[in-house]
């Protein structure tokens, strides 16, 4: 594929997901746009009230996320064959001297945010640091473990786009979660001026893909994990491309004006046209070593999402009022009463989309942008930090 035709392609699909809630939600409000759409950072749920539960969706959600559960626990109930473990020899390395500093920001912003050390002069300002000190840290474990290779180590320029392509992927479901009329909102809105909240956001967005790539890094160092899912079934999901194409824009569409009953279409609409418009133009993506049998980089990004989750969850959770970047969920139909941190327990399972999504953002914005970085090999069955 030409450089002018993959940069078309990749124009059409973020066009896509940006125009096709617009349209939907044309149809859906008085004034053409949902309640408060805009505002930035949202800072609380407009009417209409959404509903709290429904009994069939619940069970729906309940048995996509059994199915994902089961893949990743019990693969060959899939198909999944046990894989040749090579006995690793790869040599361990010291940590890195970045390694000590990132524990020490990482722990000393923790206890600060969580008003452990009552440091309330600085308690606004933790969140992003205390994220980065936990990168730093991952990226180290990965450098010891993997013979002192690392992103950091090796790709430093990919670990500063990845923080810009962070930016841009999480404005993007920012932008959608006001057709979801605030799926989550951040309600702690007295502690900075309009300006100082959006700097703060945007700083905070730098975090995501590179503590999302860090754990899949981490992951693949573990000689038994990395091939657990590289001998399963073959499919070559390339016929299916304008499928999952058209179905990804539909599900946005309907998610503009729909916005409970596709309240998913959040997480499932872009992937689908990312995923679809990868297959539709023949680019290599994730799914690409599928038709060898090789589902690793697939599943394994979005299980270094759903790690990383709980650590998004929970220190959010135990924050202080004074965390200006606190976030509260407001999702449809799925709420029993249990959650992990602030979010629904079923929403949780989301993570294993979004982990995808990175993967897939990653590649379309950065073979845009004409920025080559193979940060992880794509050999069969070998993923690991170059």
């Amino acid at each position: 594929m030409s450089k002018k035709s993959y940069k078309k392609s990749v124009l059409i699909s973020v066009f896509l997901m940006i125009i096709f809630p617009l349209i939907g939600s044309y149809f859906k409000w008085p004034n053409h746009l949902p309640p408060i759409f805009g505002v930035f950072p949202q800072t609380e749920v407009p009417p209409p009230v959404k509903p709290y539960f429904n009994l069939l969706y619940f069970l729906l959600g309940f048995a996509v996320c059994t199915l994902i559960s089961a893949v990743y626990l019990f693969p060959r109930l899939f198909g999944f064959r046990p894989a040749l473990i090579v006995s690793s020899t790869t040599p361990k390395s010291k940590f890195p001297h970045w390694f000590i500093p990132g524990v020490f920001l990482n722990l000393f912003c923790w206890l600060v945010m969580w008003n452990i050390l009552p440091l309330t002069i600085i308690q606004p300002y933790v969140f992003t640091p205390m994220w980065w000190g936990f990168i730093l840290a991952l990226d180290g474990f990965v450098y010891k473990r993997n013979n002192g290779k690392s992103i950091l180590a090796h790709h430093p320029m990919s670990m500063v786009v990845l923080s810009i392509v962070s930016i841009l992927g999480w404005l993007l479901f920012e932008y959608l979660d006001y057709f979801g009329v605030e799926n989550w909102y951040y309600p702690n809105t007295d502690i900075y001026s309009q300006t100082m909240y959006v700097i703060a956001h945007l700083l905070s967005m730098t975090t995501v893909w590179p503590a999302v790539f860090e754990w899949y890094a981490l992951l693949n160092t573990f000689g038994k994990l990395k091939v657990r899912y590289s001998d399963g079934p073959k499919i070559d999901f390339t016929p299916y491309g304008k499928i999952l194409f058209f179905i990804g824009a539909a599900t946005l569409l309907g998610f503009g004006f729909f916005p409970f009953l596709f309240f998913f279409a959040l997480w499932v609409g872009p992937l689908f046209v990312m995923i679809g418009i990868s297959l539709w133009m023949k680019m290599w993506n994730p799914l690409a070593p599928v038709s060898q049998g090789n589902w690793s980089p697939f599943l394994l990004m979005g299980l270094a999402a759903f790690i990383n989750g709980f650590f998004w969850e929970i220190w959010n959770y135990f924050s202080t009022n004074r965390n200006p970047l606190f976030w509260a969920y407001s999702i449809p139909y799925v709420n029993i009463g249990i959650q992990i941190g602030e979010m629904p327990i079923m929403g949780f399972w989301g993570y294993f989309l979004f982990g995808v999504f990175c993967w897939y953002w990653w590649i379309l914005i950065t073979g845009f942008l004409g920025f080559e970085s193979k940060i992880f090999s794509t050999a069969h069955s070998k993923f690991h930090v170059e």
